[in-house]
């Protein structure tokens, strides 16, 4: 229409042209005036933030979005890394009906008709991530004088009952914000960068830096230390490219194992998409290292340069230095410790008498403990054992071995590195842990920085979620409360609220809930009148209509549940996903 309008007049066409820059110029720059409070402030314009906020919008309550990017949805332009969801965008069911669809569409939000859903936008089962943040641009369009963007919340603090107070930057001004309710829907954004079962993390790739591809790996060889869906994403990333790559899990409070979502139906353990690596370590082709080599041990990370000289991947190694300036490459080299942070390398005394190895003890001198050892049976376990030998331990080693021992934090240069690295490659596989980038992919907490004193949360043993009550409100900072991503510690490893196929459910749950303490506002119902045989038949219908395609009980199972109130003058109601212990009272 607008080009039919200005054909034929170039003049025209120029200034009509101008003015639509323009416009588009005011759009891009919208700023929202700060008032000096609000009764809701939402911190976070995610996708749990904006779902929220779609509610109040159309309840025209008095709220604000506070969000430190232009835009939103901030977290999915960045993450993931490689750009592929693992959101099931599942476009056809053989059904017309949009709730039960809704069971199968894992990207998109509820109750905007206006906006197409995500099914609509891409024809790949797990989408690329750009299209969602296109997406919740424009569901968040609605809302656009209500969030206030390129505003960082510095400080949450509370100045008596009811009375909260937020520090913000506004593009480097001071601000401050009073609310009468705080929803934290900012998500789990801040990187864990450290694990108690590793030390040496400054010499680390962080996943947060990775590129989207994995070009930059090229010939590397290369370690992750996380087996959770972005380490396993980061694998199949750089498995084009790099020589090979490991993956170990240096989590303290998880078992080493791979532990996959078809096990446990958990949707945020390692999902398929991102087991690609299990084709290539399961069918022998170099990738691999699942769990960690070295069971019941930490692992100690040293810079290095080592090449090594007697094996084929030496050979590789030393292949590559000679190409580059120096001669040499910077590498990281990994050994195993015990939980006291000891290396304790067990070697073929025949070993201890080569001249490399008398100059290494000597350098460590008193710093490393050296004494006579034998072969553990547990050693042996990989190697078959003849059947006359009635038990490993029956099993006889030829030779005697010198058991060489030093606390990780007394080696103290490079070249003690590469001696205790060359000991270690006499032992065998998967001896030397030699890599050229170790990649960091240990998940996300919760940012609890921001919190004054008299507005902290208690944490869950976890740390990583706020302990909430059945509202999804801090159990000790009354009026503070969590959407999004951080809801689901009230599902974590159970349920799909660290999800958007979740945690619409229980922002939903929550504007009800808020809407029933702040506002009187019962929470919806159906009625179906006093109970006779047409009104007992009706609830039953509503019931089993629910099971079969009601999408909100389905996604988040044991978590939010549909009911019938019988009350008191005979007549019955039916209640839609009330989280579960929450009474209406």
């Amino acid at each position: 229409q607008y080009q039919r309008r200005v054909r034929g007049s170039g003049q025209s066409l120029m200034a009509n042209e101008a003015t639509l820059l323009l416009l588009a110029l005011a759009g891009c720059s919208h700023a929202v005036a700060l008032p000096e409070a609000a009764q809701f402030c939402i911190v976070g314009a995610g996708p749990g933030g904006l779902q929220l906020g779609h509610y109040l919008h159309r309840r025209q309550r008095d709220y604000l979005v506070i969000e430190r990017s232009d835009k939103p949805g901030a977290f999915f332009r960045r993450y993931p890394r490689h750009r592929k969801l693992i959101s099931l965008n599942k476009r056809f069911t053989g059904r017309v009906d949009k709730e039960f669809n809704l069971r199968h569409d894992w990207n998109s939000l509820l109750d905007h008709d206006e906006v197409p859903p995500m099914t609509t936008r891409s024809h790949e089962r797990f989408p690329p991530a750009d299209v969602l943040t296109a997406y919740l641009e424009e569901f968040g369009e609605a809302q656009r004088d209500r969030i206030l963007y390129r505003t960082s919340v510095e400080r949450v603090d509370r100045r008596g009952a009811g009375k909260f107070e937020l520090l913000l930057d506004r593009e480097g001004e001071p601000a401050v914000l009073r609310c009468q309710v705080v929803i934290m829907a900012s998500g789990l954004w801040e990187p864990q960068t450290e694990s108690a079962l590793v030390s040496g993390m400054e010499h680390v790739v962080g996943y947060e830096e990775l590129p989207t591809d994995g070009e930059s790996f090229q010939e590397q060889t290369v370690l992750v230390l996380g087996i959770g869906n972005s380490g396993l994403e980061t694998v199949d990333a750089l498995a084009p490219w790099a020589n090979y790559v490991h993956v170990v899990n240096p989590r303290a409070e998880e078992t080493h194992t791979l532990t996959p979502s078809w096990e446990t139906r958990y949707v945020g353990n390692p999902r398929a998409i991102n087991a690609a690596v299990l084709d290539s370590y399961l069918l022998k082709s170099l990738d691999g290292g699942l769990g960690t080599p070295f069971p019941k041990q930490k692992l100690a990370l040293f810079a290095c340069s080592y090449a090594g000289q007697d094996s084929l991947e030496d050979q590789g190694r030393l292949a590559r230095d000679a190409l580059r300036p120096g001669g040499r490459s910077e590498r990281v080299c990994v050994l195993p410790t015990d939980f006291d942070d000891v290396v304790t390398l067990g070697v073929d005394s025949e070993v201890m008498e080569r001249a490399w190895a008398k100059e290494l003890l000597e350098r460590l001198g008193t710093r490393a403990v050296v004494g006579p050892g034998r072969a553990r049976p547990q050693n042996l376990r990989m190697y078959r054992v003849p059947a006359r030998t009635q038990s490993l331990s029956e099993l006889q080693v030829g030779g005697t071995f010198t058991v060489v021992r030093i606390s990780r934090w007394n080696i103290s240069s490079e070249e003690e590195v590469h001696g205790l690295m060359r000991l270690a490659s006499t032992i065998g596989s998967p001896n030397p842990l030699v890599y050229d980038t170790v990649v960091r992919c240990l998940g996300w907490r919760h940012n609890v920085s921001i919190y004054g004193n008299a507005a902290r949360p208690f944490l869950q043993p976890n740390r990583k979620y706020a302990a909430m009550n059945s509202e999804y409100e801090s159990v000790n900072i009354n009026g503070l409360f969590f959407a999004g991503t951080l809801a689901h510690g009230k599902d974590f490893k159970r349920s799909a609220g660290g999800f958007i196929h979740g945690f619409r459910y229980t922002a939903r749950a929550l504007f009800r809930i808020l809407e029933r303490k702040y506002n009187d506002e019962p929470w919806p119902a159906v009625q179906f009148g006093v109970s006779n045989v047409s009104s007992i038949a009706a609830a039953a219908s509503w019931m089993l209509r629910r099971i079969n395609t009601a999408s909100g009980p389905y996604q988040m199972v044991g978590v939010l549940g549909d009911g019938l109130l019988l009350l008191a003058n005979g007549s019955m109601v039916g209640l839609q996903e009330i989280p579960g212990g929450f009474g209406l009272g």
